[in-house]
């Protein structure tokens, strides 16, 4: 038991999985950089042994063993995933973590996830979202209580009926696929307490200046946030 440990970095190591517990009954700060792990279960039963943390920052590695790796922590506030590295088995995440109030997902990798589990993130305040290899939408529809989003890269279908009543703070950043356009227009009419939008083109390396750019298709009606309440 590391029962004063209050912050912990763990980078380029292989777990062991041992029978005997390990317990942090006061981390509050993990960081797990580029870890080999014995299995899923080994994940589960790590974090669960952390019953205050409140920060986490996971970057997995090719063949680190896990297929799910799954957050359950009731105490979670702040979140980062950064998945950088091609795997050749499907492999993502399903979190569980209703009091979380920060949350950044990095993943462009085919055949990846992401499961927000119970369906709902109440208390999400600030988000930073680039999935490119599947679409958003659950993840998005789980933090309507969002107030500043970043979404990167990316096209999203959102379900009918979600709104981002609590939002005053978008940034898109795309390239150049014509979809973001619906993203947008679906975003801003359901957000109507935007006050700054900051839009961003983003080009590839070997982007052609002549190919063509999406076109704007005049909305048939104007969100409430652009008549009222969006400064920028």
């Amino acid at each position: 038991m590391c029962s004063m440990l209050v912050k912990l970095n763990v980078e380029k190591v292989v777990f062991v999985d041992v029978t005997s517990p390990i317990s942090f009954p006061s981390l509050k700060k993990l960081s797990l950089k580029y870890v080999i792990y014995p299995g899923n279960e080994f994940v589960q039963r790590l974090l669960s042994d952390c019953p205050v943390l409140e920060s986490l920052v996971v970057k997995p590695i090719q063949g680190d063993n896990v297929t799910s790796f799954t957050i359950k922590v009731p105490s979670l506030k702040s979140l980062v995933l950064r998945k950088y590295e091609a795997s050749d088995i499907a492999a993502g995440f399903v979190i569980d973590a209703p009091s979380l109030e920060s949350f950044e997902i990095y993943d462009i990798n085919e055949g990846s996830f992401c499961v927000i589990d119970e369906s709902q993130m109440p208390n999400v305040v600030e988000a930073n979202i680039e999935v490119m290899a599947y679409d958003p939408a659950n993840i998005l529809s789980a933090i309507t209580s969002v107030k500043r989003l970043t979404i990167r890269g990316i096209t999203a279908s959102i379900p009918v009926g979600t709104v981002f009543s609590s939002l005053v703070y978008l940034e898109i950043l795309t390239y150049n696929e014509a979809e973001w356009l619906t993203l947008l227009m679906r975003v801003l009419k359901d957000s109507p307490n935007l006050r700054a939008l900051k839009l961003v083109q983003l080009h590839y390396e070997d982007d052609d200046e002549d190919d063509d750019r999406p076109c704007w298709s005049e909305p048939s009606s104007v969100p409430e946030c652009v008549k009222w309440s969006l400064n920028s």
